[in-house]
């Protein structure tokens, strides 16, 4: 936490009922007295915890946020969901395998929206890297070998090409 002397040790976060490898941490998003933290090994699928700082300084576990119900048992194995992690206002942006998924950060009872992987970069690291910023919202897919990665706005979805590698 940063102090007027500058910044020190804040609280340890502690969580029950994680399992075993579930990569707490991997990514983390905060916004005010507000933390999101990925484990996109807990249970195999993957979650996103929430943590609030109360008035009394604090930091309590308030949420736990999951994949929405994957539609086909292939999604369900290892889909990572919290390996990428971005907020923007109210927009909180998750990565999964195959998809991103952008929550509304403050009412989490407000179903969120799938932003699906392209058929070309399904499968290929698609959602690592996630980044949210007012109404556009990027998504990775490291491992994909065609030049290219997806964006979303709130009005259309565009996509952005890499130019050709020059041969040596």
């Amino acid at each position: 936490e940063q102090t007027e002397s500058g910044w020190s040790e804040g609280t340890m976060l502690e969580v029950d009922g994680l399992t075993d490898n579930a990569g707490l941490g991997q990514t983390v998003a905060a916004a005010g007295n507000r933390l999101f933290v990925g484990a996109p090994n807990h249970e195999r699928f993957g979650a996103v915890l929430v943590f609030e700082k109360g008035d009394d300084g604090a930091w309590s576990h308030t949420n736990t946020l999951k994949q929405p119900e994957p539609a086909t048992e292939e999604d369900r194995q290892h889909n990572g969901f919290g390996r990428g992690l971005d907020l923007s206002g109210h927009h909180l942006l998750v990565g999964a395998n195959r998809a991103g998924f952008a929550f509304n950060a403050h009412h989490a009872e407000i179903p969120a929206v799938k932003l699906e992987a392209p058929e070309q970069q399904a499968g290929n690291g698609f959602g690592v890297g996630a980044v949210i910023d007012g109404n556009v919202a990027a998504i990775g897919a490291p491992d994909a070998r065609t030049r290219r990665m997806t964006a979303w706005s709130s009005s259309e979805s565009v996509r952005f090409s890499s130019s050709p590698t020059p041969s040596a």
